[in-house]
Formats: structure tokens, sequence, C-alpha cells
């Protein structure tokens, strides 16, 4: 695989630099001002796509495979949500900032409202969706437990509680993520040094893949789970989770670097990092994961500035970015050049998924404390 021609590439100029110092960022925001530098005098043809979003540069003119319309925005209200979608539709958990529980809200994604919300005994913390059942991974951050619920979409009702004897994974760090997956026959649980599978009736956990350190994400494609750990990434056979393959991602990205977002598929694996104050070069990166063949191998990295959350549809990767306004590019996940198109949504993207042609994007709104759903439809533009 070849690197995308330079003209293909939109470079945003502006990081979102997680922890650091003002210094730092200033930093930052003069690296990615170089970069875009060197692309311009290289031959790149750019152009500001919109007054005010003071980020997009891009391609002109962009052949985008798809069109985007947006609807008003769904108020969430205070509460910090995780929001999850699969077969059974889509769904949300909040968790006050006040209050020993939580609730579950399933979005109706035609009409694009809440259609229903219960109130939950536990403290979510994670969200995972499959064909006909909704999985809720809960705890106290930090605790040393953490319950698993099994709850029927159609009721909304828990049908099965399971407490495992281990923290879960997002009991150590902010960025780390406690959401379930979802697969044919149970769910994998991301604890805090491994990840645990249990049966889809939610009595047992009957299989763990120990890992070297904490975990901070998880996806699933076909019947293997990608993993990412500490500075690694591990590619586990669910049927022999004892047995993985580790993938080192220190020497690819630099030392400082923290990846915490992973999507996959059959055709590529990409992760998100962002810099620490250790880190050498101060932008966050996308990095290309070739699944296929019996040796898993890093194809490329490309600094990516504000580059968070994920999601892989229909061969695009879509990407959340943060730039002081907020958001989502869609890339082409075979070689991550630009596509477009780029949607603006004014508000910090926390959590993207996919529902049967629409993109839905959680948001963060830092003035008040706000949070909102947004729908996105996909139009094939040919």
């Amino acid at each position: 695989m070849t690197d995308p021609p330079i003209g293909r590439m939109l470079w945003p100029v502006s990081a979102r630099i997680h922890g650091m110092a003002p210094a730092a960022r200033d930093v930052a925001r003069l690296f990615a001002a170089i970069a875009v530098t060197l692309l311009v005098l290289g031959g790149a043809y750019l152009m500001v796509r919109a007054p005010g979003s003071g980020s997009a540069l891009i391609v002109d003119p962009p052949h985008a495979p798809v069109r985007v319309t947006t609807a008003p925005p769904i108020e969430l209200g205070r509460a910090h949500d995780v929001m999850a979608g699969g077969g059974a539709g889509l769904f949300v958990v909040q968790q006050p900032r006040h209050g020993p529980s939580g609730r579950l809200l399933r979005i109706d994604t035609a009409a694009s409202r809440i259609d229903r919300r219960v109130k939950l005994d536990v403290q979510p913390l994670g969200l995972g969706v499959g064909k006909d059942v909704v999985w809720v991974l809960a705890g106290r951050r930090p605790g040393p437990t953490t319950t698993l619920l099994r709850i029927d979409p159609a009721t909304l009702r828990v049908t099965r509680r399971l407490v495992i004897a281990s923290p879960s994974a997002c009991a150590t760090h902010p960025f780390a993520s406690c959401n379930p997956i979802a697969v044919a026959d149970g769910v994998w649980v991301p604890l805090i040094d491994r990840v645990v599978h249990v049966t889809s009736d939610g009595r047992t956990a009957d299989r763990s893949a120990l890992l070297n350190g904490h975990v901070w994400d998880v996806a699933a494609s076909g019947r293997t789970l990608w993993a990412l750990a500490e500075t690694a990434l591990y590619r586990i056979d669910e049927a022999h989770p004892t047995i993985y393959q580790r993938i080192s991602l220190r020497d690819t990205l630099g030392a400082g670097m923290h990846s915490n977002h992973v999507v996959a598929s059959k055709q590529s694996v990409w992760i998100s990092s962002f810099p620490t104050q250790r880190a050498n070069l101060p932008l966050n990166q996308l990095t290309l994961v070739d699944p296929n063949g019996a040796a898993t191998k890093v194809v490329r990295t490309l600094p990516y500035p504000g580059a968070g959350s994920l999601q892989l549809v229909s061969g695009g990767l879509w990407v959340d970015r943060f730039d002081g306004a907020g958001e989502l590019d869609r890339l082409d996940a075979a070689d991550g050049s630009i596509t477009g198109p780029i949607v603006v949504t004014g508000d910090d993207v926390t959590w993207i998924a996919s529902q049967k042609g629409q993109i839905w994007v959680s948001m963060y709104h830092a003035a008040g404390d706000l949070r909102r759903l947004m729908r996105i439809t996909l139009t094939p533009t040919s």
C-alpha cells in the first residue's frame, strides 16, 4: 500500500492537546502551522472550507462519496453520557453528577428523539448493543468490582446481573473506554488488565485474555478482537483468547503518545493517539494497521491534529476532531486520504455510532456542561 497523493490530504491546523500546559499547546499550534506550510510549498492545492471553523483546509474541488444532512440535536442535559448502537438500536446511558444511580435511554432514530428512558440502580460506565440485547457495564470509579447488566431492548428491563471481581477498564484513566463488545455468542467485557467473555445469557464469564497493562479500548471484527493496552495493540482470537499477537506501537508512534481509540473491519484497523507532555511531536496521530495475513503490521501513521473518537462506515473512517468548534471528518478507510464531507458540529464530539445509513454523534458543550445527540444522515452521491 502506497502513501496517498499529498493533494488529496487534509491537514487541520489546530490540535486537541489532552492535559497539556498552555506553553505546550502553543508549541502544538506552531507544529501544525509548519505542517500546513510545508504542504502548500509542496504543491498541495488547498482552500479554507468555511469561515469561522478555523480548521478545515480541504482539496479543491472535493469529491465526497456521500452527502450529509443533519437533524436538530436532542438535548440530554448535564449528566455524563455513553452512546452505542447495534442491531437492537441506538442507546445512551447517563450518570448524573450527583446521585447513586444512572439512566438508560432508547433513541428513536427515525424521529430523532428520546423514545423511552428508565432508571438504573447502578452507576453506568460503559454500553454495548447487540442484535437483541443491551449490555451495561457499571461500577464505581475506581472500585474493586464490575457489574454487567443484560437488558431486554424492547422492555428495558434487566434480565441478568453478573458481578465480576475486578475493576473496570476505565477505573484508572479518564480516557479509557468501558464499552463491552457484543458478539454472536455473548459479550466481551474490558477490565483493568484483561478482556473477559461472558455467555449470551449473562450468567458466566467463561474465558479471558490477560494483557500486559491497562486496557484503553476494544473493538471486534468477525471472530477477532482488537485491544489497546498501554503501548501495544493486541490481536485476539475469540475462540482461543490466551493465544494472541502483540503489536508494539511505541516504535511507530514515538515516546509519549497515548493510543485510546480503535476501530476494526475485515479490511483495516485504525487507531487514534494523543500526545502527553513526554511526546516528541505534540500532534494527535492516526495509525493504519493491516489485519490481513498471518503477521499483522502497521502500514502508516498520519499526523492528524485533534483526532479522537473513530467509526468505520461503508468504507469511510469518520474522525472526531476538536478545534474549539468541533468537527467530524470522513477519510478513506483504505489509506487515510481525505474524502469529505466535513461536518462542523459546534460541540466536542465524544462518541460516534452508526445506524442504517446514519451516523449519530454524542456531543459535549463546555459552557454549561451540556450534552446533546445529533443525527447525520448519509446519502451516496452516485
